[in-house]
């Protein structure tokens, strides 16, 4: 089973270009960012792969791409940075490393117009039209993470988004249908979900979800496999264990590594699809002691997978979220063996075993 690496350069990168993206300094792990990597730096974009890659044995990634960085407020392409993004892309390929792409996550440039208007799909078009070079490193593409949660980013900036759900799920499919009419032919299209698959949830939420869900199937024609994101939390679950995430006691079973077979078999069922990926699986880990259980769940995790097929790949949730690696600075978040002190070096260590375990 392959075993890689999800991570967005929205999240890494050191303010160059950002001030023209949609989320730039709405939310904090966008602060601060003078630690992070400086993309219009070789050198820096060279640690990024040493960070992502070699370090944990990987030879997969997942990579969230970031319109903002490569496209001016007047629309036009900055030729210099796309470059640098290129040259990102080479470096990966020269080093063995299959990159999958995806093309829209949470975020884009603020001269686009609302997610929630029905021309949103023409300024997403003609910017994949005008870096069309990029999408030729890579062989396969997922046009957006998360639609649920990429919905609930954009109402927080926009709340009167909260009122055009089918507006924005049309545009989802808009997207989704031009990407995969174009690229069919050379390139595998993927759409991405995120879980909160549970028998538990209660009818409100579960009405909330239906028109997601019913864009799994009707999208099918589309898209040649579907990708999973999935999380854990902190509390008690049906199989009495505790994990990471909120403080509350929770009963949602979904968040235990068991049950991702559960929702493996859920969605294919759903999709009709028996090319599914586990696209982002993490948990939130704050200290050392979280750090352990993070690490816990995501080995189980990976173990009830392999115990399906141990042909589904599996990308963990990130080496960099909120907090960077290359960033001595206290603080959480979703990536894997955060060590802001260097006295955690053994955990850091049973994730490059674990990753050399499967790969």
């Amino acid at each position: 089973m392959t075993i890689g690496i999800s991570y967005s350069l929205v999240q890494v990168a050191r303010e160059s270009n950002l001030k023209n993206d949609s989320i730039y300094k709405k939310y904090r792990f966008l602060d601060n960012r003078k630690f992070n990597i400086d993309l219009d730096n070789k050198s820096d974009l060279d640690k990024l792969i040493e960070l992502s890659t070699l370090r944990y044995n990987v030879k997969n990634i997942r990579l969230s791409y970031l319109p903002s960085y490569v496209e001016n407020p007047d629309g036009k392409i900055d030729k210099n940075k796309l470059r640098n993004i290129l040259y990102l892309l080479e470096q990966y390929i020269d080093q063995g490393i299959d990159v999958s792409l995806v093309l829209l996550h949470f975020t884009y440039p603020r001269n686009w117009i609302s997610i929630f208007d029905k021309d949103f799909p023409k300024f997403f078009i003609n910017h994949i039209e005008n870096v069309k070079e990029i999408l030729s490193y890579v062989k396969h593409i997922c046009p957006m993470n998360e639609p649920i949660n990429e919905y609930w980013m954009n109402v927080q900036i926009d709340s009167k988004g909260f009122f055009y759900l089918n507006r924005f799920l049309e545009n989802v499919e808009e997207i989704q249908e031009y990407i995969y009419d174009e690229f069919k032919k050379e390139k595998i299209i993927h759409f991405n979900v995120y879980s909160i698959y549970s028998k538990n949830i209660g009818k409100i939420l579960n009405n909330f979800l239906k028109p997601f869900e019913d864009q799994i199937k009707k999208l099918r024609n589309y898209y040649n496999v579907l990708d999973i994101n999935y999380y854990g939390t902190f509390g008690f679950n049906l199989y009495g264990k505790y994990y990471l995430g909120s403080k509350l006691p929770r009963i949602i079973n979904s968040y235990n590594p068991k049950d991702i077979q559960n929702v493996i078999f859920h969605y294919k069922k759903l999709s009709g699809v028996n090319d599914i990926w586990i696209t982002e699986t993490g948990l939130y880990a704050k200290n050392y002691e979280e750090e352990k259980i993070r690490y816990k769940y995501i080995e189980e995790t990976i173990k009830y997978i392999k115990k399906i097929s141990s042909d589904i790949p599996v990308f963990i949730w990130t080496f960099g979220d909120i907090v960077n690696e290359w960033k001595k600075r206290p603080g959480g978040g979703f990536g894997i063996c955060y060590d802001g002190s260097n006295i955690k070096k053994k955990i850091c260590e049973n994730y490059i075993e674990l990753f050399k375990k499967y790969n």
